[in-house]
């Protein structure tokens, strides 16, 4: 009974003793009229991220993210304009990491090159930073969670074929993620002679019907799957 009592006692200053560690690789990026910040995604942020902006005295929350996220889109709306940021991570019960180092951009008039950049660079972001963690398979859209897209996940290797040129990561990283993909594909997802389904769960693999008379393979789904491989 002592022992029952001592565990309960011990247990929550044990779970308050637990830190979360501070997101890492964040970067601000300065465009024309918005600046991005961004970072690596934290395996245990389940209760999001927060961003704070220096706003000449101290730095102060702007904008709470879910955990599905990791970057901020701060829209500046004209040129030479420069912010600092900071980002903390959350857990499960909301406690708060120790704040980032700080990051600092400036908005500036864009070549056309680095218009390119930019639209590729939000391109990828969806696809490889948004990616379902478990099957690396791209999400139906915001909000959808669980729910993936084959065809989409098509386009996503193609969007990681660019990442990897444009340098957003290294080739390992993209290799890695589409080894990721393919073995989910092949081993946990479900099949129907050969095909993939429309729409499946990332974590189970399982087919959700897209519809009611579609519930099964999806053959241009599937293409665009396949040429997103061959490509690759």
């Amino acid at each position: 009974m002592k022992n029952k009592l001592l565990i309960l006692i011990l247990f929550p200053l044990y779970l308050i003793a637990q830190t979360i560690t501070t997101p890492t690789g964040v970067k601000a990026i300065g465009y024309e009229n918005h600046i991005d910040v961004i970072w690596q995604f934290h395996p245990d942020a389940y209760g999001g991220y927060k961003v704070y902006k220096f706003n000449g005295t101290t730095f102060e929350l702007v904008r709470k993210v879910s955990k599905y996220e990791s970057f901020f889109v701060d829209w500046v709306g004209q040129i030479g304009v420069t912010n600092k940021y900071k980002v903390t991570a959350l857990d499960a019960n909301e406690n708060e990491s120790p704040m980032s180092s700080e990051v600092t951009a400036t908005t500036h008039s864009m070549t056309d090159e680095e218009f390119l950049d930019m639209t590729q660079r939000a391109t990828f972001r969806y696809f490889y930073d948004y990616g379902h963690p478990n099957s690396g398979l791209a999400r139906e859209r915001y909000g959808s969670n669980e729910t993936c897209t084959i065809g989409g996940s098509g386009f996503g290797i193609m969007a990681i074929i660019s990442g990897i040129e444009r340098g957003f990561i290294t080739r390992k990283q993209g290799v890695d993620r589409i080894f990721k993909i393919v073995n989910f594909l092949r081993n946990i997802a479900d099949k129907f002679h050969g095909a993939f389904p429309h729409h499946l769960n990332g974590t189970t693999g399982k087919v959700l019907p897209f519809s009611q008379f579609d519930d099964g393979g999806d053959l241009i789904e599937t293409a665009f799957m396949i040429q997103g491989l061959l490509a690759a």
